[in-house]
C-alpha cells in the first residue's frame, strides 16, 4: 500500500531489480524519475493495486446505470472501460466509453456482464491501473438454460452426488458447478458428480463457455463428443477426465480458435486427430493421453495436426 513520489534509484550501481508492483502508486508518483528508473535491468511497477471497491448488482433492462472510476493523479492519463472476463481477467474495450465514467442508458440484455476501467499514461508507458469489478447480473437466456437441463436430463442429474438446485427455479448462477458472468455461463465444471447417460448434443448451445471441465472417475458419463462442440468458439480451457466417454474427435474442434488448454485423460476416444485442430493456434498446453486409468486409455492416430508455437504438447 506504498504511495508518493519515487526516487531516482538508478543512482544506486549495484541495484539490479527494483519491485514497485502491488501498491498504490499514480502515474504521477512515477513520472519525474521513470525513465532513469527504467535503465534498471528489471524494473517491475504493474500492476498497481485495483481502484475502487467491487460492485455486483442485479440489473433492470431499461435503466440507466452510471459508474465511476477514482482519478488518478498524472499528466495525460486515459481511460478506458471495458468488459472483463471472470475467469481469466481478460478484457474487451467498450466503444465510445473512454472516461473515466461509465454511462450505460437503456440497458439491455447483451449489455449485462462485468465490467473494469483501464487507466494508462504515455508517460509512464507499460503500467495499468484498473478499476475493481462491476456486474450487472440478469437472468441467463432460456436457450442456456435449456441446455443445462438437457444435461441434467441425459445424464441422470437426479442422482447426481453434486446437483444443488439444479432444475429448480433458483438462479442458475447458483446452480452446483455452474458460474454465470452477467447473464451468460460462462463455466461450467461437472467432476465427480456420478452422471449416466450419454453427454448431449445441447451443449452447443453454451456459446458464452470459457471452461469446460468434465468427469474425474465419471465412468458412466458415455456417448462421443457431439459436432455441436464446435459452437463453443469462447472456450478457452477444455478437460474429459476418467469418463466413458469414446468415439472420434469431430472435424468441429477446430472451430475452437480461442482454446488454450486441452486435457483428455483416462477416456477411450479414438481415431485420427481432425486436421482442423491446426487452427488452435492459441493453445499452451494439450496433454491427450492413451496410458489406462481406471481401466481407459484412448487410442488416437494419424498425423499430429497441431500448429501452436507456445503449446507444451503431450502426446502418450
Amino acid at each position: 500500500n506504498l504511495s508518493g513520489l519515487i526516487p531516482d534509484f538508478s543512482a544506486i550501481s549495484t541495484l539490479e531489480v527494483l519491485g514497485l508492483n502491488n501498491n498504490d502508486f499514480s502515474f504521477l508518483d512515477f513520472e519525474p524519475n521513470f525513465t532513469n528508473n527504467s535503465a534498471i535491468s528489471s524494473f517491475i511497477f504493474s500492476p498497481q493495486n485495483p481502484l475502487d471497491n467491487e460492485i455486483i448488482l442485479d440489473a433492470i433492462i431499461g435503466d440507466d446505470y452510471t459508474f465511476n472510476m477514482t482519478s488518478i493523479a498524472g499528466s495525460n492519463v486515459e481511460y478506458q472501460w471495458h468488459t472483463l472476463s471472470t475467469f481469466d481477467q481478460s478484457v474487451t474495450a467498450v466503444s465510445g466509453q473512454n472516461t473515466n465514467q461509465l454511462n450505460l442508458n437503456n440497458i439491455q440484455a447483451n449489455q449485462l456482464d462485468a465490467y473494469t476501467c483501464i487507466a494508462t499514461s504515455p508517460l509512464v508507458p507499460g503500467l495499468e491501473v484498473r478499476r475493481n469489478m462491476i456486474e450487472l447480473k440478469g437472468p441467463v437466456s432460456q436457450i442456456e438454460r435449456d441446455a443445462l437441463i438437457a444435461f441434467y436430463n441425459a445424464t441422470n442429474g437426479q442422482n447426481w452426488t453434486n446437483a444443488e438446485n439444479w432444475n429448480t427455479a433458483a438462479p442458475v448462477s447458483t446452480w452446483q458447478g455452474v458460474t454465470t458472468t452477467g447473464n451468460k455461463v460462462t463455466r461450467l465444471a461437472l467432476q465427480s458428480f456420478n452422471p449416466n447417460g450419454d453427454f448431449p448434443d445441447d451443449i452447443g448451445d453454451l456459446t458464452n463457455l470459457e471452461a469446460l471441465y468434465i468427469g474425474l472417475a465419471d465412468l458412466n458419463l458415455t456417448g462421443n463428443i457431439p459436432e455441436t462442440i464446435g459452437n463453443l468458439t469462447n472456450l478457452k480451457v477444455l478437460w474429459f477426465q476418467a469418463t466413458g466417454m469414446s468415439g472420434e474427435i469431430p472435424e468441429s474442434f477446430g472451430n475452437l480458435i480461442n482454446l488454450r488448454e486441452i486435457r483428455f485423460l483416462a477416456n477411450s476416444f479414438t481415431g485420427t486427430l481432425p486436421a482442423s485442430m491446426s487452427n488452435l493456434t492459441q493453445l499452451e498446453s494439450v496433454l491427450m493421453t492413451g496410458n489406462e486409468f481406471f481401466g481407459n486409455g484412448s487410442s488416437f492416430s494419424g498425423p499430429i495436426p497441431f500448429n501452436a508455437p507456445n503449446a507444451t504438447i503431450n502426446l502418450q
